[in-house]
């Protein structure tokens, strides 16, 4: 996905509206994995943009669709996620 080479130059602007592009597509058209990571990825510009509790709702979502296929492993990634988000929101 060209969001994890603009994450890479810290171009987040730019993440995020490459991962509300593949959001945008109905899920049917695509594999569950995609979406996961487009929110993730979603979450990490919005993290960076300095919008946690954005950032926060990105995750819940791609936890709920991980959750919902069973992909127990990237469950586990985004709650580990989730927790350094919360702790980020907390030193605000």
């Amino acid at each position: 996905m060209c969001a994890a080479l603009y994450a890479r130059l810290g171009a987040w602007d730019d993440v995020i509206a490459i991962a509300d592009g593949v959001l945008a597509i109905p899920a049917l058209s695509m594999g569950p994995l995609v979406r996961i990571e487009a929110w993730r990825l979603r979450a990490r510009g919005l993290g960076a943009a300095g919008e946690a509790a954005g950032a926060r709702g990105a995750l819940e979502t791609a936890l709920d669709e991980a959750s919902a296929v069973g992909y127990l492993w990237m469950e586990q990634v985004i709650r580990e996620e989730l927790l350094v988000t919360h702790e980020a929101i907390q030193k605000i």
